[in-house]
């Protein structure tokens, strides 16, 4: 078995024939955009009956509480801390994510989420 770390603009070029790939603790500090881009990314590298395991954490009501109006971006929120500006999104439902497989030709073939994390396991 071989394991091999590149970066996301090699990942994001590449057709790696992938067994298996995760993407962990990435979609919820990702806009839009980007996560459509990780997701097809991750369709084109996979071989054929390759596994993606996607990990999203949710966040409890000590970050909900700080979701207002007022630092809404895109279809989540953006936090500063010191200067530095972080984006944020809580699924509080997967069907964002499991549409976003769908349109990059991945099926789900296992939802294993709980109240803390999303965990889907999608199958090309």
């Amino acid at each position: 078995r071989k394991i091999e770390v590149i970066s996301a603009e090699e990942f994001a070029r590449a057709a790696l024939g992938l067994d298996l790939i995760f993407n962990v603790c990435v979609m919820d500090v990702e806009t839009p955009n980007s996560r459509t881009d990780m997701f097809q990314a991750a369709a084109r590298n996979l071989r054929p009956a390759g596994l993606l395991v996607l990990v999203v954490p949710r966040n409890d009501q000590t970050i909900l509480v700080r979701c207002t109006p007022e630092n809404r971006h895109f279809d989540g929120h953006t936090f500063q801390h010191h200067g530095v500006v972080t984006f944020y999104k809580n699924f509080r439902d997967n069907a964002e994510l499991i549409r976003l497989g769908g349109k990059s030709s991945l099926s789900l073939i296992g939802d294993l989420s709980v109240y803390r994390q999303v965990c889907l396991i999608f199958r090309k």
